[in-house]
This record gives C-alpha cells, sequence and structure tokens, in this order.
C-alpha cells in the first residue's frame, strides 16, 4: 500500500517535486517490485545525482535499474551497501555503471563481489574510490585503478576481501601510476604479519610517486620496524601532505 502511494504521488503527479531521498527511496522500492515502467517514468521527469542503494539487490532489481535508467543518466555518486554480486548480477551491475559515465563518486561498504571476470565501463571521470569491509574486490579494484584518475582512494577493513601480500602489491603498483591521489586511505588492512607488512611494503614504494597527497590514514595496521623505515623514506620532503 506504501509504495503504491509513493507511485501515485511522484509518478503520476509531475508537479509533486521528491527531494533526493524521496526520489532514492522510491528507485529503490521500484526496484524490488520489478516496476520498470513507473520507474521508466520517474525518471524521465527527475534526473536523480545520487543513488543509495542499502538492501540487497537481486538480479531482477538490477534488470529492472538497468532497462529504467536513461543512457546516459544524471548520476555522479553511487552507494551500495551488503549487495552480493555473483557473474548475472555483477554483468547488470556493469551495465548500469555503463549507463552512469558521469560518475565521480562510487563507494561501496559490506558487498561481496564475483571473482569472474565481468564487463566493466571505464570509469574515466570517477575521481572518490570508497571500499569497506568488501570480499573479493580485487578485479574491480584493478579495473578502477587502471582506467580512473583518482583523487581519493579508500580501502579498509579487509579481514575477508581474499587480499594476500600478491595481490596487494599488484594494487599498489596500479596505485603508482595515479598521479592525482590527494587522500589516500589503507585502514586495517587485516593480513597475516609476514602479509601485511609485504603488502604495506609495496604501498610505501608506491607513495613516493605521490606529488599532491594531502591526507594519510594507515591506522590499524601492524607496522613493522622495518616499514616504518620505508614509509619516512617514501613520505620525506612530501610538502604537500597535511595529515
Amino acid at each position: 500500500a506504501l509504495f503504491n502511494q509513493m507511485i501515485a504521488r511522484f509518478a503520476l503527479d509531475s508537479a509533486v517535486v521528491p527531494t533526493e531521498d524521496e526520489l532514492n527511496s522510491l528507485i529503490c522500492e521500484c526496484m524490488r517490485h520489478g516496476e520498470t515502467k513507473a520507474l521508466n517514468a520517474i525518471l524521465a521527469q527527475e534526473s536523480p545525482r545520487t543513488l543509495c542503494i542499502l538492501e540487497r539487490a537481486d538480479a531482477s532489481a538490477w534488470q529492472t535499474l538497468h532497462d529504467a535508467l536513461p543512457a546516459p543518466s544524471e548520476i555522479i555518486e553511487l552507494t551500495l551497501s551488503g549487495q552480493v554480486f555473483g557473474p548475472q548480477t555483477s554483468h547488470l551491475f556493469g551495465e548500469c555503471l555503463d549507463r552512469m559515465p558521469h560518475l565521480e563518486s562510487l563507494r561501496l561498504t559490506n558487498c561481496t563481489l564475483s571473482e569472474v571476470i565481468q564487463y566493466w565501463p571505464a570509469l574515466t571521470r570517477l575521481q572518490h574510490l570508497h571500499f569497506e569491509a568488501m570480499r573479493k574486490p580485487y578485479n574491480l579494484l584493478m579495473h578502477i585503478l587502471e582506467t580512473s584518475s583518482l583523487t581519493t582512494f579508500h580501502l579498509s577493513d579487509c579481514k575477508d576481501s581474499g587480499l594476500d601480500g600478491e595481490l596487494h602489491g599488484n594494487l599498489a603498483r596500479s596505485l603508482a601510476r595515479q598521479t592525482t591521489l590527494r587522500e589516500l586511505t589503507l585502514k586495517d588492512l587485516r593480513a597475516d604479519w609476514f602479509h601485511g607488512n609485504l603488502a604495506l611494503g609495496s604501498y610505501a614504494t608506491s607513495l613516493k610517486n605521490q606529488t599532491k597527497l594531502e591526507r594519510l590514514d594507515l591506522s590499524f595496521n601492524r607496522l613493522s620496524p622495518k616499514i616504518c623505515v620505508e614509509l619516512h623514506d617514501a613520505l620525506e620532503g612530501k610538502v604537500t601532505l597535511t595529515s
């Protein structure tokens, strides 16, 4: 009943202008109910700049969003939480991203990504990336680092990420090619002592190439004396760094 009231209020009455939060709730409800036509009508009237999906969406929900999204959409900020992406939902998610060419900020928390290599569009305008408590994020992280020029990179709470020292090393080498970073967070990587310091050593090396870095957060990591020396050497002389 509540969903029907929302549809009646916003989709059928063009004079009513929803707030950003109301529009976001309506989009999520349309996804959940498979209301492609209603969502298409809503998005034809409104051009949301942000989209926040905090409840798990199945393949049908992602298909609904994909079919209703205009190409291109005006979304610049996407936040997802609690999503579990298998091969099918990963593919649909990638196709939804393809309709967001203006995307500047991507925030994923407590999501599981598929290990199967998927089609991901080049997110050439993406500036801000936030991955927290992610599972199997490696493939998407590498794709983004190879196709985007980031100003903010946040990776934290990696205990279930599946990232070992070797994969962190690959990420660090790709991160080293990012020349526009201003904020870097590598927080609570949660690797064991050996792999954790191997990873931090790789990231320390990548820091040498960062000439615009203003903020660095390495909190909740177990730093060996050797890593502390490497970090000191990598950061020495970086006059842009303020915290």
